[in-house]
């Protein structure tokens, strides 16, 4: 048995935690009126620092490429993209590439990159960049070959792009699966070691219980395996609809919770399905799944005995949730990804229909382009506050590798809007609400420090509720406890803390 003392411990009006030697939390209270609890009892002193229940991620996705990936962040111009693409291949000689986090918003030329922008740089070995939003992708000329002599073409057509009658290289929604499933998978042991070190870094970040969504039976398998190697994470997942139609069994893999499917797409992309026309563009979106198609998934999920969570993001798209939701009411067994442009009927419509949406903070960031998209509409983008009041209970997630997984970056959003606070800083929680939101999630319920309850911890680096909201940010544990044992984060800067060794 042990005790952390002289903590802000989040939400409790207490300085001190017991847990006992089951890891379980045996006591909370002020170490004063504990004396006689903590007669002979380690101590450990955190020196004021803020302790939080274990934290949620309630959307984000496994995307493993080995070698063969490469990171496309940061880039600012089609000529920086082609010299990181060229550099790495010059460097790992890949028999193929595979690149996400590209954003052409960010770009010089503000235009997509195409098959000719790329092979320039990667002449024979097939490529598939990834746009940061996952769901529009460029091919090169060497790939777009191996697709025409494919099997899978005439379905490709479908989500490709044409200009006088070619392809331009650019494909979306299911048309960037179609492509990447044409290339090789990393190996078995390429692809462990790389889920172990994603899951290794949840959990320095204090985040214990994760939803991962979009999964196939192969990256199950993976997850499986690498649970196996990394203490104390817990993992929900969601997997397609072709996998739940193929596997009808699947309900009986403890791992798996649900089925996720798409009723639209991205704001990024013009591909998230409004029911107004883009600011910017002569199109609407398109929309995947009607309210009717929408009944016959969620009944195939039910029969399974599977949640359902559908990604709608656009104004529209949500629109045939509510539909569906208002037919069947659902209530718990669907939950709601993004849920991005919100006016008051929609948030009345979710409020009456369905309890539980899964929301991206960090888009307030990575979209700082939206007021272009949406015009006066970016009022209604991202409104927590809003969404929040209206009774609806919002679980905060990252959708990574969309966006950075680190959860603090997350909760300073909720906070300070963002790169979007110019236009929508009514719709900011406090930090309270805000942390609330990663203490949750739709598949595990919730964490607090509380008497029995298990001991999932995270000891920060300081007080977050002395500092401002953007410094919340630059929150980092110190240490994290699961199930009452206490693991030393990697990498991190302070000496251990007395009474640990």
């Amino acid at each position: 048995m042990y005790a952390l003392v002289n903590a802000h411990l989040w939400d409790v009006e207490a300085d001190t935690v017991v847990i006992n030697s089951n890891g379980v939390i045996e006591k909370v209270g002020w170490e004063h009126s504990l004396a006689s609890t903590l007669a002979g009892v380690k101590r450990i002193d955190v020196g004021g620092a803020t302790v939080l229940p274990a934290l949620h991620e309630s959307h984000a996705h496994v995307f493993v490429e080995g070698k063969c990936g490469i990171n496309l962040r940061g880039i600012h111009s089609i000529g920086e993209l082609r010299n990181r693409i060229a550099s790495f291949i010059a460097r790992h000689h890949p028999p193929y590439i595979v690149g996400r986090g590209w954003d052409h918003e960010s770009f010089a030329e503000r235009r997509m990159p195409r098959a000719e922008d790329l092979d320039q740089a990667t002449g024979t070995v097939p490529t598939l960049i990834i746009r940061v939003c996952g769901h529009i992708a460029v091919a090169n000329t060497a790939l777009l070959k191996l697709a025409q002599s494919s099997n899978i073409f005439d379905k490709l057509r479908d989500y490709m792009e044409f200009e006088d009658g070619r392809p331009t290289g650019v494909v979306v929604e299911d048309g960037v699966s179609m492509l990447r499933n044409l290339l090789p998978r990393p190996s078995r042991e390429e692809a462990v070691e790389e889920v172990v070190e994603l899951l290794r870094t949840y959990r320095d970040y204090g985040v214990l219980y994760l939803n991962f969504m979009s999964v196939t039976n192969e990256t199950l398998t993976i997850l499986k395996e690498a649970i196996q190697h990394v203490d104390g994470i817990n993992v929900a997942t969601y997997v397609s609809l072709e996998d739940a139609k193929r596997h009808p069994t699947l309900q009986e893999d403890r791992l798996v919770v649900g089925v996720k499917v798409f009723a639209d797409g991205s704001l990024g992309g013009r591909t998230a399905y409004l029911r107004e026309k883009y600011s910017d563009s002569d199109t609407k979106g398109k929309l995947l799944m009607s309210s009717k198609l929408l009944e016959g998934v969620w009944r195939l999920a039910r029969g399974m005995g599977l949640k359902l969570a559908v990604h709608a993001i656009g104004d529209g798209a949500l629109e045939e949730v509510i539909k569906f939701a208002e037919q069947v009411k659902p209530g718990r067994t669907v939950r709601v990804e993004h849920a991005s442009l919100t006016p008051p009927d929609i948030v009345d419509g979710l409020s009456n229909t369905i309890r539980d949406v899964v929301v991206q903070p960090h888009f307030l960031v990575g979209d700082w382009w939206a007021e272009s998209r949406l015009g006066s509409r970016v009022r209604w983008l991202y409104a927590f506050k809003t969404l929040s009041d209206s009774g609806l209970t919002l679980y905060g997630s990252s959708d990574y590798p969309v966006e950075p997984l680190n959860p603090y970056l997350g909760i300073s959003c909720v906070c300070t809007r963002g790169m979007l606070q110019y236009v929508t800083r009514m719709e900011a929680l406090n930090l309270e609400g805000a942390v609330r939101m990663y203490l949750r999630d739709p598949s595990f319920g919730g964490t607090t420090i509380s008497t029995g309850c298990r001991a999932d911890l995270v000891v920060l680096d300081h007080d977050m509720g002395s500092v401002a909201p953007y410094d919340v940010a630059a929150t980092r544990p110190k240490l994290v406890v699961v199930s009452g044992r206490v693991i030393e984060v990697r990498n991190n800067v302070p000496s251990k803390l007395p009474g640990l060794q």
